[in-house]
């Protein structure tokens, strides 16, 4: 499932540092597509607003490297998992990153 791209201001004070996060997310198997499409559709501006707000968050440090975007990616995940399956198994397998410049 596509996510539309977030633009974000990193959290580094005197600076102005932003990344535009485009991420596609992978659903469990078990997962109906059509009503896990129709679902995410739903949850959309919630979801937009989570990663708002958690990318406004990091730093710079937070997001460069290797094992800084995957624990990135990793957050997300459960966040996401957290807030829109509370009481079930959790339905999102991974957050895969589309697109994630900084400047």
């Amino acid at each position: 499932y596509d996510l539309d791209p977030v633009i974000a201001n990193l959290n580094e004070p005197g600076v102005s540092r932003y990344v535009r996060a485009s991420f596609t997310l992978e659903m469990s198997p078990e997962t109906d597509e059509k009503k896990g499409a129709a679902f995410l559709d739903e949850k959309k501006p919630i979801l937009t607003d989570m990663l708002f707000v958690y990318l406004s968050g990091l730093s710079l440090r937070d997001v460069q490297g290797d094992k800084n975007l995957k624990s990135v990616q990793s957050c997300i995940r459960e966040l996401f998992n957290e807030k829109l399956f509370p009481d079930s198994k959790p339905q999102i397998k991974r957050v895969l990153i589309k697109e994630f410049p900084v400047q």
